[in-house]
């Protein structure tokens, strides 16, 4: 399924299994439950989950949980600002909303909670919550990173970088857990998430590794070492000649995929 946000408030959706197949004719179908209509100002940001709910956010103010095999809205939350959002992000278990926008905060809805957190001086245009779902990451304007510990209620700063892109960040996503294929008790192959070890100075299960766009026209690869809260720089990307506008990993974590 494909959505799609539009200046004219209305989310589409896209079947694109209609046009792969032996028998398909190229053309992709628009789901039976599109568009979907909750907004009422450009939709800015969406992000799908695991389970396949979608979340929208929106210079409107509002943030919407979808189920959009069906069309309905599961939730609706709002700035309490009434500032608009320009990216959203969910947590694998559904639990977790985040929404950052023009008012320099990062907003978090956790279960039946509420909160936001200040951390930056200009927009948030950046955020992702890790694959364990113990942190999350902030980007701004400000050309600065901000590591969160979704661990605390409320979350607190962990650690932050500074000028991390010129002209500052636009998008950022973490690496998903590599996985591997084990053999079940009937000799089926099962995918499962492992973390192999690298160097006996600090093994592989205390990194993650982050990605990073920004003005600048580069992306920037990291790793968030567990232990510090801390991000080191691995790795720069020089291949696109204007603003990345979004970075997404493939499922398994092995390719990033990116837009400018």
């Amino acid at each position: 399924l494909l959505a799609i946000g539009t200046t004219g408030m209305n989310i589409t959706l896209w079947n694109l299994e209609t046009c792969s197949g032996s028998n398909h004719d190229g053309k992709i179908e628009e789901h039976k439950s599109s568009p979907l209509k909750g907004h009422t100002y450009s939709v800015y940001s969406l992000k799908f989950s695991k389970s396949g709910l979608l979340v929208s956010g929106s210079l409107d103010g509002h943030v919407i949980l979808w189920d959009p095999e069906l069309g309905t809205i599961l939730k609706r939350m709002m700035n309490p600002n009434k500032v608009g959002f320009r990216v959203v992000a969910i947590s694998a278990d559904n639990e977790t909303i985040v929404a950052g926008g023009d008012d320099d905060l990062v907003h978090i809805w956790s279960q039946h909670q509420y909160t936001n957190v200040k951390g930056h001086d200009n927009t948030v245009f950046a955020l992702d919550i890790s694959p364990d779902e113990r942190y999350l990451v902030s980007g701004s304007s400000d050309e600065s990173i901000k590591i969160w510990d979704l661990t605390t209620w409320p979350p607190s700063k962990l650690s932050s970088s500074e000028e991390v892109h010129d002209l500052g960040i636009t998008c950022c996503a973490f690496q998903p857990a590599p996985t591997v294929t084990v053999p079940s008790s009937d000799g089926q192959l099962l995918p499962t998430s492992t973390t192999p070890t690298s160097s006996p100075k600090r093994p592989l299960e205390h990194r993650m590794t982050l990605a990073t766009g920004g003005n600048d026209s580069f992306i920037r690869i990291w790793w968030l070492d567990e232990v510090t809260s801390n991000i080191k720089a691995r790795q720069v990307l020089e291949d696109h000649g204007s603003s990345i506008m979004n970075l997404t990993f493939s499922g398994n974590g092995e390719f990033l995929g990116s837009t400018a």
